[in-house]
């Protein structure tokens, strides 16, 4: 127990000096090496915990997504669809209002797609979605539909981070949102709702306690 313990606690302190890196220099500029040093261990005790940078990323991702889940149903029951666009509102939110979260994140999806760092977690979200709302999909069309999603969303962030897409941040959000629901097959209406109760949900809540990178 007390070996599973000290090793939890050196995996976070990891993940505390990556995010620091991260935060200051970008996915780019950061380093398996320089993060090492920074947490004074070897680079081969540090790759016994996280082979390669990307792993620190998915780590990181996982994290900060299962703590805002967390954070959504602790304050009320909510649909999965609900929920997802809740968690949304505060992930999106979170990343761009803060410049070095916002380049890190840039730097990322430039480089491979979100879906690709939380495919197993997302996986399951979206499961949930698809048979809370009662919709039968074959394995091959989940794939399809997940993959369709995730790369058109990459290529707006993509064109909007560029400034290729001049829309507001906040229309941004809600194209993005009503567009996956409306791939759900949901009404009009209920996604005005939805999308009414996610932004009073991020407006009224305090979650500054979770963070992304610092």
């Amino acid at each position: 127990m007390a070996i599973k313990r000290k090793g939890n606690e050196t995996k976070e302190r990891i993940l505390s000096y990556s995010k620091q890196e991260f935060y200051e220099n970008g996915y780019n500029d950061t380093w398996v090496k320089t993060i090492a040093e920074k947490a004074d261990m070897r680079l081969g005790n540090l790759n016994y915990y996280f082979n390669k940078k990307d792993d620190i990323v998915k780590e990181i991702y996982e994290q900060f997504t299962v703590q805002l889940y967390d954070y959504i149903e602790s304050q009320g029951e909510y649909t999965e669809l609900q929920k997802y666009c809740n968690f949304a509102m505060m992930f999106y939110h979170t990343v761009f209002s803060d410049e070095q979260n916002k380049k890190f994140y840039h730097e990322v999806i430039v480089n491979k797609s979100n879906y690709r760092i939380l495919h197993e977690l997302m996986k399951d979200y979206y499961k949930n979605i698809i048979q809370s709302l009662n919709l039968e999909l074959s394995d091959t069309d989940f794939e399809i539909f997940i993959l369709t999603e995730f790369g058109s969303r990459r290529e707006i962030f993509l064109a909007y981070l560029s400034e290729e897409l001049t829309i507001s941040f906040d229309d941004l959000i809600v194209y993005v949102l009503t567009n996956l629901c409306k791939n759900l097959s949901v009404e009009a209406t209920e996604i005005t709702e939805m999308l009414e109760i996610a932004a009073d949900f991020f407006n009224n809540n305090d979650y500054s306690h979770v963070k992304f990178l610092v």
